[in-house]
């Protein structure tokens, strides 16, 4: 019935029918379908039922950009009374379940957490450090979306920043799970507040906080723990027959070895390369491997860089095939007895990434521009998000190229809303950024806006963006 009311064009009974059902995956996925519409689900928050209660907060979550400004503060307060009745004990509710009362909630307020009232946020900050401690091999269902709101009341309620980042701290160095962007935004722009914990942290040996500490200061680390990084980006690998292993700590690994003088790095990006390319080595290691080179290309000097910029190209252009991949490539068949399934099977937009780093001139820059279109249209990547990055790193040489970004996906249409906004040519383009369909391609063209000159162009840009249905959009053009 949900599906049929779907179809009519009637979300708000849809929503009714799933929220009854407990049917948290199809009351995403009809968030998802309703992508610019809001669909009001608050009566249904105050069922007598937790699995109706908790699946309409999970379309909430999955709408939480969407939600008007005066529902704000109801949806706040009911998110609020959820969390005080599970502290109390006082609402029925299995937490191990998708469809928790309680978990939804959180998800809930994890979209809504920068949106709150101070006195608001401050109640729920208090709920999250009244929490029992954990220790490392233990984790909550709700550590995700426990990250997402405690950092998003940092960044939105500066008075709550130094309570709001030392919880934070200790949640992302315990749980892996908890480490999404947003939260790693909080650490970086409280960095201050942070740093004595990261410090305390990485003395205990905490990887997370020793490698954000050594991304901020190179200083923060010791002698020996560079020593020791470097060792193991320089070693060569060694493979056994028949074996294949996953999983790298290159990219931490270099962070930790960015103080050091370029002449030190430079073998490191030579091995960096070897694995890369390694017949014994799946893609997702050869990304690893790619992003760390990327990470020492500002530090080596231009010879090196440009000595190295061929081999990363013809990585981008020509990879040896990976026995690794070619093993699981085995198991793709959908009527397979065993399948595997895995979204990174090629590493090549990373390595067209690194030769964008390592570019040093019009020529190279040109040579990176050109494969980028080419892995675009063979594939390379399935958003092209490391295309997009590679093609950044050229600036204003790719503000002829709007017009052609704006038919791919939706990171080259962000970097096009950049280069728009900065240029304001084709002048036919701004309004068509602005209603794209994928709000992050107009957020990214609201937030390009802000320093941008309000000249008759872009004023009705803004203006259409002012009225977009999603507040991200509109805060970040405000």
């Amino acid at each position: 019935m949900a599906a049929a009311l779907a179809k009519a064009d009637e979300p708000g009974l849809a929503a009714r029918h799933l929220a009854r059902a407990g049917a948290v995956k199809e009351m995403k996925e009809l968030g998802k379908q309703f992508a610019d519409r809001f669909i009001d689900v608050t009566p249904e928050l105050s069922a007598p039922n937790y699995w109706t209660v908790g699946t309409a907060f999970r379309l909430i979550e999955q709408q939480a950009d969407l939600v008007p400004d005066d529902l704000v503060e109801v949806i706040s307060e009911r998110i609020l009374i959820e969390i005080a009745g599970a502290e109390a004990n006082a609402l029925p509710d299995i937490r191990m379940l998708a469809v928790s009362r309680y978990n939804g909630a959180v998800g809930a307020l994890a979209g809504l957490a920068h949106r709150l009232t101070p006195e608001r946020a401050d109640k729920a900050l208090a709920h999250f450090e009244r929490q029992p401690p954990l220790n490392d091999e233990q984790y909550r269902f709700h550590d995700e979306n426990e990250a997402v709101a405690v950092a998003r009341i940092a960044l939105a309620q500066p008075e709550l920043a130094e309570r709001a980042c030392s919880h934070l701290v200790n949640l992302l160095a315990r749980s892996q799970s908890a480490g999404k962007q947003v939260a790693q935004e909080a650490v970086d722009r409280f960095i201050d507040v942070t740093r004595p914990l990261l410090a305390e942290l990485a003395a205990e040996g905490n990887h997370w906080a020793r490698e954000t500490l050594a991304f901020h200061d190179t200083e923060s680390v010791s002698p020996e723990q560079a020593e020791a990084a470097l060792a193991r980006l320089t070693t060569p690998l060694v493979h056994e027959l028949g074996v294949f292993t996953e999983g790298t700590g290159a990219v931490g690994d270099s962070l930790l070895v960015r103080g050091l003088a370029g002449d030190l790095l430079d073998p490191a990006v030579s091995e960096l390369l070897r694995r890369a390319d390694d017949v014994h080595v799946g893609a997702a290691d050869r990304g690893d491997y790619l992003i760390a080179a990327a990470n020492l290309a500002p530090q080596l000097s231009a010879a090196d860089r440009g000595e190295h910029f061929g081999a990363a190209l013809r990585i981008a252009s020509s990879p040896q095939s990976s026995l690794h991949d070619e093993l699981e490539r085995g198991f793709a068949h959908r009527l397979g007895g065993m399948r595997v399934v895995r979204n990174d099977m090629d590493s090549r937009d990373r390595a067209l990434f690194l030769a964008a780093c390592l570019a040093g001139d019009d020529g190279q820059r040109t040579a990176v521009r050109g494969l980028a279109y080419e892995l675009l249209v063979n594939g390379g990547g399935e958003s092209g998000y490391w295309v997009t990055r590679a093609l950044q790193q050229l600036g204003d040489a790719m503000r002829e190229d709007v017009g052609y970004l704006l038919t791919q996906g939706w990171a080259l249409r962000s970097f096009a809303a950049i280069l728009w906004a900065r240029h304001g040519t084709p002048v036919q383009a701004g309004m068509r950024l602005a209603t794209d369909s994928d709000v992050r391609v107009r957020r990214a063209l609201a937030e390009a806006l802000g320093g941008a000159e309000p000249d008759e162009v872009r004023r009705s840009v803004r203006d259409r963006l002012a009225q977009d249905p999603n507040y991200s959009v509109r805060s970040v053009l405000a």
